[in-house]
C-alpha cells in the first residue's frame, strides 16, 4: 500500500502542478460560479491569490462533480494500481475489506463520470490537450479497475448501478443548458455582476446538478 499511495500521490501531484491545470479547472468547471451559492457559512476560497491552496476541499469536488469528470475520486488510482500489479491487487480487494471498500468507492467515482458529458465543458477552455489528457487516463483508469474486481463497474451494487443509469437522462439535459449558461455569462462585462435572470438560471443548474448526482461535494 506504501507503493501504491506513493505512485499515486505523484501522479495526482504531476496534473495538479502542471501550470496548464489551474487555467483548464476554471474554465471547465464552475467553480467561479460555485461561489454564488449561499449553501455554506465560509467562502469558496481562503483568503489569498487563486490557487488550489486556497480552495477549499468540498467546492473542489463539487466543481469536477458538476461537469461529470469527478477528478478527485479517481485520479492517481490507475499509477497506484499499476505499481502493485493486477495479481495483488485482487488479492487485496478480495481478502482485505480497507482494499475493497476504498476500491468500491472509487467504482462509484467512475461510475458517476462521464465523459460525453465532460467534452461539452471542456468546449470552454482553449487547452484541448489537458482534456484529452484526463478523458484518456479515466479511460485506463476504468479498464485497470474492472481488471482488479474482475468485472463491471459496480457490479456488486446493482441497485446503485440502476440508480445512476435512471437518473442519467434527466441531468445530462443540464449539464448541455449549463456550458451554455457558463458561455453567457463569461462574455460578460463585470463577472461580479451578472443579468439576474442569467444568474437565477445559472444557479439552478448548480442545484439542479447537483440534486440529481446526489453529491455535492
Amino acid at each position: 500500500m506504501t507503493r501504491a499511495a506513493q505512485a499515486s500521490s505523484r501522479d495526482y501531484r504531476a496534473l495538479v502542478h502542471d501550470e496548464r491545470f489551474i487555467p483548464f479547472f476554471e474554465a471547465v468547471t464552475p467553480i467561479r460560479e460555485i461561489s454564488r451559492l449561499r449553501i455554506a457559512s465560509r467562502p469558496v476560497r481562503r483568503p489569498g491569490p487563486s490557487k488550489l491552496s486556497n480552495l477549499r476541499a468540498i467546492p473542489w469536488v463539487m466543481s469536477w462533480t458538476q461537469c461529470r469528470a469527478v477528478l478527485p475520486g479517481w485520479y492517481g488510482l490507475d499509477a497506484g494500481l499499476d505499481a502493485i500489479g493486477v495479481d495483488l491487487a485482487r488479492t487485496l480487494y478480495r481478502e482485505w475489506p480497507f482494499f475493497r471498500s476504498m476500491l468500491d468507492n472509487a467504482q462509484m467515482a467512475l461510475a458517476k463520470s462521464d465523459m460525453l458529458v465532460f467534452r461539452a465543458y471542456r468546449q470552454l477552455s482553449a487547452d484541448d490537450a489537458l482534456g484529452a489528457q484526463l478523458e484518456a487516463r479515466f479511460d485506463a483508469c476504468v479498464q485497470r479497475v474492472k481488471a482488479v474486481v474482475e468485472g463491471e463497474l459496480l457490479a456488486g451494487e446493482p441497485r446503485l448501478q440502476r440508480s445512476i443509469l435512471l437518473r442519467n437522462p434527466y441531468i445530462e439535459p443540464i449539464h448541455r443548458l449549463q456550458v451554455e449558461l457558463l458561455k453567457q455569462a463569461r462574455k460578460s462585462p463585470d463577472a461580479d455582476e451578472l443579468e439576474p435572470k442569467l444568474e437565477q438560471a445559472l444557479l439552478m443548474s448548480l442545484h439542479g446538478i447537483a440534486a440529481g448526482m446526489r453529491n455535492t461535494g
